[in-house]
């Protein structure tokens, strides 16, 4: 298949967008961030073409639609573009959930700000790519509240960072005793780790169901994938009503229990 036959646009979602656009723009209050309708419709079209089935009809692209976490969204966005307004709202209802996310993770005080700190610049931008800020806040999709999605977030760095450490104080271990490194030979799956699994298993008890469902579906190669062990009791998103608010998350829930949670 062509790139122009994969990223066509599908008539029955842009009907979809078409129908819901008003809505979805006031729902979303897009307009305190200055993004207009035009903008916000492009990036609901974007989500529905990316994770909606070939055959799905126009109505349950406009259920879809409805569903998405609009208001998220649109700060997410906004953020991502370097919003001033944005980014201050932002920091005002998220700046002590992911410290205290971070804190529940690490249980140590500077790492825990560390980890943070090093969220805090993905989802700023503190880089750039052929002239255009890079933030991680532009990959969040509204499937799910953005509050756990940004605890899916510190999960993983957190994970990510526990394996790198892993590897190499394996690599200095090696070189201590002495071991030469010669050309490594192709070798079946390596077993699970006991201690990435220890650390993984910790991490996904201490989050909510649907930041935990939301973890469980980012795909990983081998025994990456932690979502592999979790319970199907613990993966399944719960439907949402069109009229109903985001899933409230206590924070202090992490760090009580033994177990983290993640979203996306």
């Amino acid at each position: 298949m062509t790139q122009s036959a994969q990223t066509a646009v599908r008539p029955e979602l842009a009907a979809a967008v078409s129908a819901m656009g008003d809505l979805i723009y006031q729902t979303s209050k897009a307009t305190k961030f200055d993004i207009s309708q035009k903008q916000f419709e492009s990036w609901a079209l974007a989500i529905a073409q990316k994770y909606l089935p070939p055959d799905v009809s126009q109505s349950d692209a406009e259920d879809f639609l409805g569903n998405l976490r609009l208001e998220d969204l649109a700060l997410a966005r906004a953020c991502a573009f370097g919003h001033e307004r944005a980014w201050e709202q932002f920091m005002a209802r998220f700046r002590e959930l992911l410290y205290d996310a971070a804190l529940g993770i690490a249980k140590e005080s500077s790492q825990a700000k560390d980890l943070a700190d090093s969220i805090y610049a993905d989802l700023y931008g503190m880089t750039e790519r052929d002239g255009q800020r890079v933030s991680k806040l532009s990959s969040y999709m509204g499937r799910g509240s953005l509050e756990g999605w940004l605890r899916t977030v510190i999960v993983q760095e957190f994970i990510n960072r526990y394996r790198s450490r892993k590897r190499l104080v394996s690599l200095e271990e090696e070189e201590e005793g002495g071991s030469q490194f010669a050309a490594p030979e192709p070798a079946p799956a390596a077993a699970s780790d006991s201690r990435v699994d220890a650390v993984i298993d910790q991490c996904l008890a201490a989050l909510d169901s649907e930041s935990r469902a939301i973890l469980s579906g980012r795909t990983q190669a081998g025994r990456d994938r932690p979502h592999a062990r979790i319970p199907r009791s613990h993966c399944q998103p719960q439907a949402r009503p069109h009229n109903q608010g985001p899933a409230q998350v206590h924070p202090e829930r992490i760090g009580k229990d033994r177990y983290v949670e993640a979203a996306g």
